[in-house]
């Protein structure tokens, strides 16, 4: 888990980086030990922080994968 907060922290220029591992979260919500759950829980507000994520590359917007995932609901269902 520190691995992927880590890559939550990078800079937006890493922005494949921060989605692979909202993706991966995502994924342990769903299928993973109720430890992990309770962690991702526990720093939520972290990852609520990329419902506004913006990063443009090239003039395309970039963060539009940050609003699709939403934590709040996934979370609380378990």
């Amino acid at each position: 888990m520190k691995h992927l907060w880590g890559k939550l922290a990078s800079k937006p220029k890493d922005w494949r980086r921060i989605f692979k591992a909202l993706n991966c979260m995502d994924y342990l919500v769903k299928n993973g030990a109720p430890r992990v759950v309770q962690d991702i829980k526990d720093e939520l507000y972290k990852i609520r922080d990329f419902q506004n994520f913006n990063f443009n590359d090239n003039g395309q917007d970039r963060g539009q994968g940050g609003k699709k995932i939403k934590y709040n609901t996934k979370c609380s269902e378990r």
